[in-house]
């Protein structure tokens, strides 16, 4: 079948299919057990949330802050960002238990995402909000197609933090969970004319997608994923991910687990000015987890911007990062190596990070 036919089909089946599962979910209200939250730390490491908790009222707050001071090559046309102080968090997140069934959970100083769940059955779930979008892994915070997350920008292939307004019908089972979404759709585009996926959309365009999570055992999961909008009237735009994780026991004098995580996603751009084209990133990722709360991580990646030409904004990257962790406080050191396919620029980052979980 033509992609641009089956494309257009799309669409028109999700406004199907989502009433009807609407009419399920209201006429299901009683049918739930409480859903659990899970909050993964927004650097992908797992965070360790010092709680305060009202019981009265079934409030939680907690949140996360860090600092961090970057040193890159010294550059005469840029010598004010050579050394600088950053703050790349400063984030507080809100949890409230409405009912048994149903909660809210949000970041409220930058309304970075907002979202409630409601569990009407066992094993189905409503979210409904500025939803984290579900394409790839969200155990984490950010996406790492690309190889790194991007704090100093908008993203590398996707948001820094993907989250759209939609709605998310969610079914877990004991060996495989999925998730059917619409969410404000790709409305951003550059000077060509032609969609930014790193950016929010302004909600003035609908897309949607499905997910499927294929839970091997309690140490791995797979991940395939699908996303679809118009980026623009009759313009069709196409996103297929696949990820996967592997977390390994060694309990040695020196090394605990292993953490082996990689995916890949591709995007097929359609009907544009010049020529259809695709967008390519991937990842891999080995996290070493030590005595003590120390971790060594070792991540790459590569991304190609434009598969019709090669140029500064291809790129492959590599990191190497130190872990410590005391109590509720984290500090990492990292260097990062940002290869660029054309014109390569003395970019690469020396990175300290301080950050506290409250």
């Amino acid at each position: 079948m033509d992609r641009r036919r089956w494309g257009h089909s799309v669409k028109p089946l999700l406004l199907l299919v989502f009433p009807f599962l609407f009419a399920i979910a209201l006429g299901s209200l009683s049918m739930a057990d409480e859903a659990e939250f899970s909050f993964d730390d927004l650097d992908s490491e797992p965070a360790r949330p010092v709680v305060k908790e009202r019981p009265s009222s079934h409030l939680k707050f907690f949140g996360k802050v860090s600092v961090s001071t970057e040193f890159s090559p010294y550059d005469r046309k840029e010598v004010t960002t050579n050394s600088e102080f950053k703050q790349q968090h400063f984030l507080v997140f809100l949890s409230a238990q409405t009912d048994p069934k149903t909660r809210f959970m949000g970041e409220i100083v930058s309304e970075t995402f907002y979202f409630v769940s409601h569990q009407f059955h066992s094993n189905w779930g409503l979210e409904f909000g500025k939803i984290i979008v579900p394409y790839g892994e969200t155990d984490q915070y950010h996406h790492i197609y690309g190889g790194n997350v991007n704090f100093n920008g908008s993203g590398i292939m996707y948001p820094n933090v993907w989250a759209e307004k939609g709605f998310n019908f969610k079914y877990k089972g004991s060996s495989y969970e999925g998730d059917i979404y619409m969410v404000s759709g790709v409305t951003s585009l550059n000077g060509s004319n032609e969609p930014e996926l790193n950016l929010p959309s302004d909600d003035s365009q609908q897309g949607g997608g499905l997910r499927f999570t294929y839970l091997m055992n309690h140490r791995s999961k797979m991940r395939a994923s699908y996303y679809y909008t118009e980026w623009r009237p009759n313009s069709d735009l196409h996103s297929y991910g696949l990820d996967a994780s592997y977390s390994l026991n060694l309990q040695s004098n020196w090394v605990t687990t292993v953490d082996l995580k990689a995916g890949v996603s591709l995007v097929d751009i359609l009907d544009t000015d010049t020529s259809n084209f695709q967008k390519q990133g991937d990842y891999f990722q080995a996290k070493l987890n030590g005595l003590n709360k120390k971790s060594l991580r070792l991540r790459y990646g590569t991304y190609d911007n434009d598969s019709r030409l090669v140029d500064q904004n291809d790129k492959k990257t590599w990191s190497l990062a130190y872990i410590q962790r005391v109590r509720s406080l984290r500090f990492m050191l990292e260097h990062q190596w940002n290869l660029e396919a054309e014109d390569e620029e003395d970019n690469d980052i020396l990175r300290f990070m301080a950050s506290a979980d409250f």
